[in-house]
């Protein structure tokens, strides 16, 4: 089942889902949508492709920045404003808001430790290459 989700995310079965949804809640923009594609799709091109653990470190923020304009992109109701000061009826729910402010907290950690470890095998493998790095591993 996880790996048809993965499959069916890989191939952009949700990005089909998500556009008919938000265009459907009557708010689309499509210049944000082909942002957030972009973000993705170059975040996670450049995870595949790169073989330097820095340049692997930077696309991974760029993949996180696509996946949050994702939830921010769920989350945003144009006819409902985030305050209003007489009416709590019509409120934006701030649980969404409070879970991204999470993510990226939690996002800025993980890269911040990676790049700690990243500093560690370069100072022991003298590179930031994955392929040398991996042929000093298997010795």
């Amino acid at each position: 089942m996880l790996n048809s989700f993965i499959a069916f995310e890989v191939f952009g079965g949700s990005w089909t889902i998500l556009y008919q949804f938000i265009k459907h809640r009557g708010y689309f923009n499509e210049f944000i949508f082909y942002i957030l594609l972009y973000y993705y799709f170059l975040g996670l091109l450049g995870l595949i492709m790169k073989k330097d653990l820095i340049m692997k470190l930077f696309f991974l923020s760029i993949f996180q920045s696509g996946i949050l304009l994702f939830f921010v992109i769920l989350g945003y109701d144009e006819n409902i404003p985030i305050i209003i000061s007489n009416t709590l009826a019509n409120n934006a729910d701030p649980l969404i808001h409070s879970f991204l402010l999470t993510v990226i907290v939690i996002g800025f950690a993980t890269i911040s430790l990676s790049l700690v470890y990243i500093m560690i095998l370069a100072e022991k493998f003298k590179t930031h290459n994955v392929d040398i790095i991996e042929e000093e591993l298997e010795k």
